[in-house]
């Protein structure tokens, strides 16, 4: 009997726990999760960008147009299904970087600002890791964009935004590998020697890359067997326009100029129109790819038949926030706090109007008014680790006053409650 119970408990659980690939954000990690968003706040201010938000569910064709139309490798991919009563078939998106080409084009959005910096976050999906690039299942983005100039200052401003997000973070001496994808003539005659490359050495290659119809996957495997060949390969390098060619030199110049330190990785070419030019990944010291970016130039032109300059970065949320956890930054000191401990009916309805003062004045108060007995308040406070309780019963209800007390000494003293918030605020600048 107790083994059936434990049983079907068992199978409740598995029920109801997200998919694979899916999980949540949870309130121990909420300080490194703040400060993530604040951090983003922050950049985005200092680099004059916008913030903008687009859908996580878009129709399947802005994808397909992006990325191709091979039905087998879209389903393989992402998440597509249709809408009760709808013909129509929809994606969650994998990315939140290429829709804000969509969003800038309906919305004329060139009109609002030349050239527009923008600022976005959100979740993006992917049903299977790709060589470790895009996380599997629902993953937590974070980016810069800068749109309607193809000036290489933009593409140096985007590199930067997303440094100064990993410096305000806590997270230093990533590493920045960059390289460059050509355009369309460039990456057209180094993916047919790139493909016959693989074709020929298809035998030595791991098993994944020897089944994968994709050549540009054998790039980023991490089987030795393939690092070992890569040595061997075709470059993109060599395969590169005038045009593209004078792009990169004046990106390196750039780089050269700030001080930003960067490795050249020749294998850094991702496939498809969706890239052009310019491209660039940040690891961390482990090796962790926590953020990619570079010029998506063609985005517009596959959706809307005319192209329109654009540059970009997606950080790795949940990545940042597994390194942050990991380093002696993922230790975050919160703010410090109060804990108001209300005893009595009388009390409680006062200690409302004291709270709401405490917030005001910039002070975070917390509380479990829930609890009626003042053991259980206290112990709640000491659980919380507060430097400072406030006390509020029947007595200082009437009388206008408060009780602070050093939940570390329990050294205490009454205040009058109309100097509560200034006297608190002392206290906490003292610690």
């Amino acid at each position: 009997m107790a083994k059936n119970k434990e049983k079907k408990q068992q199978k409740q659980k598995t029920d109801t726990a997200p998919s694979r690939g899916f999980s949540d954000v949870l309130p121990r990690d909420s300080a490194v999760w703040k400060e993530m968003w604040r951090a983003g706040n922050s950049v985005a201010e200092l680099h004059g960008c916008h913030a903008i938000e687009t859908p996580a569910l878009e129709s399947v064709s802005i994808f397909e147009k992006i990325f191709g139309k091979d039905r087998r490798a879209a389903e393989k991919s992402w998440y597509v299904f249709k809408l009760p009563g709808s013909r129509e078939k929809f994606a969650l998106r994998p990315t939140g970087l290429f829709p804000l080409v969509r969003s800038y084009i309906q919305h004329h959005l060139g009109y609002f600002a030349s050239p527009l910096k923008v600022f976005f976050r959100g979740s993006a999906f992917s049903r299977e890791d790709d060589f470790g690039i895009c996380p599997s299942g629902e993953f937590r983005e974070l980016g810069f964009s800068i749109l309607g100039d193809n000036d290489p200052v933009y593409d140096i401003e985007t590199v930067q935004s997303a440094f100064s997000f990993l410096k305000a973070v806590k997270i230093r001496k990533s590493v920045l590998k960059i390289n460059t994808n050509g355009c369309r003539a460039c990456k057209a005659g180094y993916r047919d020697k790139l493909r016959s490359f693989c074709a020929k050495e298809r035998p030595n290659m791991c098993k994944k890359c020897a089944k994968a119809q994709n050549p540009y996957l054998f790039l980023s495997c991490g089987d030795e067997k393939c690092a070992t060949l890569r040595q061997e390969a075709p470059l993109i390098l060599n395969h590169l326009c005038q045009n593209c060619n004078n792009h990169f030199k004046t990106i390196l110049e750039l780089l050269e100029e700030e001080g930003i330190v960067y490795e050249l990785d020749p294998n850094l070419v991702r496939d498809g129109d969706a890239w052009n030019r310019f491209v660039f990944s940040v690891h961390s010291q482990q090796g962790t790819l926590l953020a990619l970016g570079g010029r998506f130039d063609y985005v517009s032109e596959a959706l809307f038949g005319r192209q329109v300059p654009a540059v970009g970065n997606v950080i790795f949320l949940d990545r940042v926030a597994d390194c942050m956890k990991a380093s002696a930054s993922g230790e975050r000191k919160e703010k410090p706090k109060v804990f108001f401990v209300a005893i009595g009916d009388h009390a409680k309805k006062a200690s409302v109007r004291l709270i709401n003062l405490l917030r005001e004045g910039g002070v975070i108060a917390v509380e479990a008014l829930g609890k009626k007995s003042l053991k259980m308040q206290l112990k709640t406070a000491e659980r919380m680790k507060v430097p400072f309780a406030l006390l509020l019963g029947q007595k200082e209800a009437f009388e206008g006053t408060v009780i602070i007390r050093d939940t570390r000494t329990g050294a205490q003293e009454t205040v009058v409650a109309d100097r509560m918030v200034e006297v608190v605020k002392k206290k906490l600048k003292e610690e």
